[in-house]
């Protein structure tokens, strides 16, 4: 199966800078989109949520790199968000852990609302953070 490279987009929406993406994050793009998301925190501040709802494949790479992205904002008192996946891409990021310790929500408005509080925000077994 051919794969697409992602098309990122980043804009403020909901108080929050919204990274938008499109296609694979795969090992690739996975340094393009970490480098976009890094520079979103720097110039936008540190409430960030990823916009998942256009990906359609996230390799090991990619988990990794949302995981790794997660300490910046945090360290600076904000916080990272995943929103809107696919179900194929939802099970993968719960498989990664990454909706207990990053969050993954069904939208970027459930993201963004969402209580700011750090520790754990799903519970075992559920794919989203936001129920």
């Amino acid at each position: 199966m051919r794969r697409t490279a992602p098309h990122l987009r980043r804009d403020r929406r909901y108080g929050h800078t919204v990274v938008s993406a499109v296609g694979t994050i795969d090992r690739t793009a996975s340094v393009q989109l970490r480098s976009m998301l890094l520079e979103a925190i720097g110039r936008d501040g540190p409430y960030v949520v990823l916009d998942l709802a256009g990906v359609d494949h996230i390799d090991e790479i990619g988990l990794d790199a949302l995981q790794r992205t997660d300490a910046r904002p945090g360290a600076l008192g904000g916080h990272f968000r995943l929103a809107a996946p696919q179900p194929a891409i939802a099970a993968r990021l719960h498989d990664a852990g990454l909706n207990r310790t990053v969050g993954v929500y069904r939208t970027p408005v459930a993201a963004a609302d969402a209580p700011r509080r750090l520790g754990v925000v799903a519970a075992p077994g559920a794919y989203f953070s936001d129920g």
